[in-house]
């Protein structure tokens, strides 16, 4: 093959790719609104409970922010082991954030999702501290965990994804990014600071 229709297979490619990215935000599939489901009721025994700390953040969107200052509150990270209950883990969670008056919510992401890598560099980061200091974020795999949170009635068709669970566990309040540009940073703060002032 000679090197200018292989240049043009590869320039069409890329823009496939291009375009696939902007029409289909953070999906696999076709972009709807968000999926809101009212809990129903469950009543499993919780386990112990151990905090795991979040994976190191990727180098996407620079840490802009300052350090928070000794003692101020942080956003929070943990992330139910693998053969966890999930719905358990929840319950369990929900009240001692509850307790400590800090907010619960279930966080949806994936290494391949632009808006997932700057909204993870950012809370690592320390840049949302400020506005998300009450909130503890429950991570999880949007790929690998998909199975788990669908039972529990977390359904997404777009990532990042955020939910509020309810006392049983299940999703209370919900909100699937579509936007893959830095608008989409704006309305998961917004939304994530509304959630925190009405815990």
């Amino acid at each position: 093959m000679s090197g200018r229709p292989q240049r043009s297979l590869l320039v069409r490619a890329a823009l496939v790719a291009l375009v696939a990215v902007a029409l289909g935000a953070c999906s696999r599939e076709v972009p709807r609104e968000p999926v809101v489901r009212e809990p129903t009721g469950s009543t499993a025994a919780s386990p112990a409970v151990s905090p795991v700390s979040a994976p190191a953040a990727s180098a996407v969107a620079p840490a802009s922010a300052a350090a928070p200052a000794r003692g101020a509150a942080r956003l929070a990270f943990l992330a139910p082991p693998a053969d966890a209950d999930l719905g358990a883990f929840l319950r369990t969670e929900r009240l001692r954030a509850k307790a400590g008056g800090r907010l619960l919510v279930v966080y949806a992401g994936a290494s391949w999702c632009p808006p997932c890598k700057r909204f993870h560099a950012a809370a690592h980061g320390g840049e949302l501290d400020a506005d998300l200091g009450a909130t503890t974020l429950v991570e999880l795999d949007a790929d690998n965990d998909r199975a788990r949170l669908e039972a529990l009635g977390y359904m997404y068709k777009n990532i990042p994804y955020f939910a509020i669970p309810g006392e049983n566990g299940r999703v209370h309040e919900a909100l699937s990014v579509v936007d893959t540009t830095q608008g989409a940073q704006r309305q998961i703060v917004d939304t994530l600071t509304r959630w925190q002032a009405a815990r």
